[in-house]
């Protein structure tokens, strides 16, 4: 389930936005707006969030930062050669943003876990990349899984991963990661265990649908007929 989604320097974004779906302590007594999220960090989650306002103030771009970010991660490390531009926009309307990377970041609980996992990038490189675990269990602590940052002296990067919660062979992973790919991705490509649930999240439970020429006009009558979902679009609609 998504807890939040946050974006800096991206299209019409300059500072950092987010989308929060943690619910207030009023929503939290009607179980109809809000419901539990089995992690002490936000317990409570909205059902469902309405995002509005004008023409021009950024709600397709925050549509648009999901899609990128999602698509990133999930072919970053297949998707693209060594020294291909990575094709993301900075804010353009101040050339001191224009310098600095875009920067994207989720917190999402999935499994026995809440996650919270961002990177930065600009059209050259990965300039930062982080994974925290926050356990449903009861008295656990936030953990860092990995860090990794660009070093602009020395022109190379600066890696944290933890050793107690992260098995495997992380040299080769390291090794593997090109500067315009991601550290999760690539380790994913290379049978990582335990970030199988992140990206699993990424690749079957986030669902971004960007444009409505997605849904067909039948899209509905054609679930219910073929998959009995009569009732669940009714449940849905009240």
């Amino acid at each position: 389930m998504l807890i939040s989604f946050s974006i800096a320097n991206y299209r019409s974004f300059s500072d950092q936005q987010t989308l929060s779906m943690v619910a207030s302590t009023g929503a939290t007594k009607k179980s109809h707006i809000s419901f539990g999220s089995g992690n002490s960090y936000a317990p409570y989650i909205l059902r469902t969030c309405c995002l509005f306002g004008p023409n021009g103030s950024g709600k397709s771009n925050l549509v648009e930062a999901l899609v990128f970010f999602q698509h990133f991660v999930l072919h970053s490390a297949t998707g693209t050669q060594e020294g291909e531009k990575i094709p993301v926009t900075p804010f353009k309307f101040d050339r001191q943003w224009t310098r600095q990377p875009s920067e994207f970041e989720v917190v999402f609980v999935h499994g026995e876990s809440l996650f919270q996992y961002g990177y930065a990038v600009d059209a050259d490189r990965v300039c930062g990349e982080w994974l925290y675990e926050k356990p449903n269990a009861p008295n656990t602590r936030t953990r860092q899984l990995f860090e990794r940052e660009y070093n602009v002296e020395s022109a190379k990067y600066d890696w944290h991963i933890s050793k107690k919660y992260v098995k495997g062979d992380k040299e080769v992973w390291k090794k593997s990661t090109r500067d315009n790919a991601l550290f999760l991705s690539t380790a994913i490509q290379l049978n990582s265990i335990v970030f199988k649930n992140v990206f699993d999240w990424f690749q079957n439970k986030l669902r971004v649908i960007d444009r409505a020429d997605r849904l067909t006009g039948n899209f509905s009558a054609q679930k219910i007929v073929g998959q009995g979902w009569g009732s669940q679009i009714e449940n849905f609609m009240q």
